[in-house]
């Protein structure tokens, strides 16, 4: 024993007899989570503490119980790490190869620390030495406890928000943790974008696949995006992109018939791996790099080797009717059989037809492929329908290029279809109408007809003339309209359009057919507009057939040769009978609710329908005559009654 320092009291010892060698050991094995003889872990305190009954200091008793709370971490994190091994999702294995790469860092220190005790190691320098260690294994104990049920994506994003915390020391950990966790993913990633691979048998990545779904919506319905499983670090642009580039190999391969195509790596990378995913610094890049590259390969091929352009155009000149020549031979040589009655006319008959019209007209030079398309539906008829309104054209659409013309882009195309040609179909009868009445006029001069007799004729006939002119001059604006404001213009919205992916050309398509939707009034928005211009139809068709009943009337009283039975008593009322004006009067106050119901959509749609508007009423006839019949309408009215 030294001698004491005269002067000076002696120094009080805090274990107060007790080694302090023995309590270091004790704590070292507290902290691989053993029970020691003086340090044990209480069940009413949870922690390693020293045995109330030994007489220690309150600073050695506080010291141990916070230098052996690694164990009570250390065991939670083996616990993580051996539940982590086989037969679990490899985020979660990943998980805990790293966790058990932590452990073997503290079994080492647990090594040094024992090591150090031959060379006087203390409390308070043990408390130092382990002090990292305890944050660290504080941090991960609290990670094992919050991810006990996480995987994939979920999982991915605890841990990331849990490595936003300041913290530089813990957060080094977790930052360790993230890399490690996030390289199953990355490997998906890699797989899904380079080959169209779903490398995920416990279900972790966020792209789903439902097998059940048939090939031919493969990029509609069979792969979705999982929100849940995207991490909170990755934007969700750059996970859409993920999914399309995946889903744009898998197209390729089994819809566009490339069966042996590979992303080609860019000039200067790695050929064994074209998709250089390898963190999160540069995932987006990755990502970016292999949809671009993927997307412009599909696009190309749908434009080029499946002309999906060229099968739009052939759709448009066809079912829209924007091939002028042929529509007009069309109609010139279908109106017999279409004037029969619906359950007359026949598939085959019409199939002949239009391919009469294709050799009559420049139909002809247009693309094999195209006009091998070509085809007619014959609708399932109802009572008083006749052939007209049953018959419509027809394209036939195959993969790959059903995926843009799709089942209900089709419907659209045959809605609009019926509308257009019944204007077609009105604008003809008008035509055959002025030249009915031309030869029927040079017919009538040819006979012998009383002065007063030929007066009462001439009138009603330029009473038919002047309506068919104002019909005629309705109908040619409407089509004007819908031809150019309409098909034209969203026929160069949609060609102009930026085609970056297939997403792209769909969503273009789509707005395109909504323009013609919309356009064409054949949206539910729009049906007010499109009621009142079937009622005008419906009344030039009135007007046709009334004509045709005048001349039949005129020629049967004046032009029949005698004797031959067909004079009727009542044949000189007949020209009343089949008079036009309410006709008129009908047409005019209908063409004044059509310009209403203009004037009531026009605010916010654009110049267009003000345009239409303008044209049908530049000199403001209808809006006069609306007008002075709505004023006689209020006049009309008996007064209200008074008390």
């Amino acid at each position: 024993a030294q001698p004491r320092t005269p002067g000076k009291p002696p120094r009080p010892s805090a274990f107060h007899g007790l080694a302090e060698e023995r309590v270091i050991r004790e704590i070292i094995y507290a902290m691989q989570g053993i029970n020691g003889h003086y340090v044990k872990l209480r069940e009413d305190t949870g922690r390693y503490e020293i045995d109330p009954s030994v007489a220690v200091g309150r600073a050695v008793r506080v010291l141990t119980s916070r230098i052996c709370d690694l164990g009570l971490y250390f065991k939670i994190v083996e616990k993580a790490a051996e539940a982590h091994f086989e037969k679990s999702p490899l985020t979660r294995q990943a998980l805990g190869a790293a966790l058990r790469r932590h452990l073997q860092e503290y079994y080492r220190l647990i090594a040094l620390l024992d090591a150090a005790q031959a060379d006087g190691l203390t409390l308070r320098r043990l408390l130092v030495w382990t002090a990292d260690a305890l944050d660290a294994f504080r941090m991960l104990a609290a990670v094992a406890d919050a991810t006990q049920e996480l995987t994939g994506g979920v999982l991915l994003s605890a841990l990331w928000q849990l490595s936003r915390r300041g913290d530089a020391g813990p957060e080094a950990a977790l930052q360790g943790l993230v890399q490690a966790v996030l390289q199953p993913l990355l490997a998906m990633i890699d797989a899904w974008m380079t080959d169209g691979r779903l490398q995920d048998p416990y279900h972790e990545f966020f792209v789903l696949c439902d097998p059940t779904v048939p090939l031919k919506d493969l990029w509609t319905k069979m792969y979705t995006l999982d929100p849940q499983m995207v991490p909170c670090f990755m934007p969700m642009p750059v996970a859409m992109k993920v999914l399309r580039t995946g889903k744009s190999v898998n197209f390729i391969r089994q819809c566009c018939e490339e069966t042996d195509w590979i992303l080609p790596p860019k000039d200067g990378e790695d050929t064994s791996r074209p998709v250089a995913v390898s963190s999160v610094a540069n995932l987006e890049n990755a990502v970016d790099l292999a949809w671009r590259r993927t997307s412009k390969q599909l696009v190309s091929l749908l434009m080029d080797k499946y002309k999906t352009l060229d099968h739009a155009l052939a759709i448009r000149r066809y079912l829209l009717l924007a091939q002028g020549d042929f529509v007009q031979c069309l109609i010139d040589l279908a109106t017999k059989e279409l004037s029969q009655d619906a359950g007359e006319v026949y598939r085959h008959n019409m199939i002949s037809l239009v391919d009469h019209a294709v050799r009559q007209s420049n139909a002809q030079y247009h693309d094999t492929e195209m006009l091998e398309r070509l085809d007619v539906k014959i609708l399932t008829p109802s009572q008083g329908e006749v052939g007209w309104d049953v018959f419509q054209l027809d394209y036939a659409v195959t993969p790959p290029i059903d995926v843009v013309f799709t089942p209900d882009a089709m419907r659209q195309y045959h809605r609009a279809f019926s509308f257009l040609w019944r204007l077609r179909r009105v604008s003809h009868s008008l035509s055959q109408c002025w030249g009915d009445q031309v030869a029927f006029n040079h017919q009538l001069r040819r006979q012998s007809i009383s002065v007063r007799q030929m007066g009462t004729i001439q009138m009603t006939l330029h009473s038919c003339y002047l309506l068919r002119n104002e019909m005629l001059h309705w109908i040619q604006n409407l089509q004007s309209y819908v031809l150019y404001e309409v098909l034209e213009h969203s026929w160069q919205g949609f060609t102009s359009s930026s085609f970056v992916d297939l997403d792209a050309i769909v969503a273009s398509h789509e707005v395109y057919l909504t323009r013609l939707q919309e356009g064409a009034f054949l949206t539910p928005k729009r049906s007010l507009l499109l009621a009142a211009i079937h009622r005008l139809l419906d009344l030039v068709m009135t007007f046709v057939a009334t004509q045709e009943n005048i001349h039949a009337s005129i020629t049967a009283e004046h032009m029949a040769p005698a004797g031959s039975g067909v004079f009727d008593t009542d044949r000189a009322t007949l020209l009343e009978r089949y008079s036009i004006d309410q006709l008129s009067s009908a047409f005019t106050q209908q063409i004044g609710e059509l310009l209403l119901a203009l004037d009531a959509v026009t605010p916010g749609h654009g110049p267009e329908l003000r345009y239409l508007s303008c044209r049908l009423d530049y000199n403001e006839f209808y809006s006069v005559t609306a007008s002075r019949r709505r004023r006689r309408t209020r006049m009309s009215r008996p007064p209200p009654a008074t008390e």
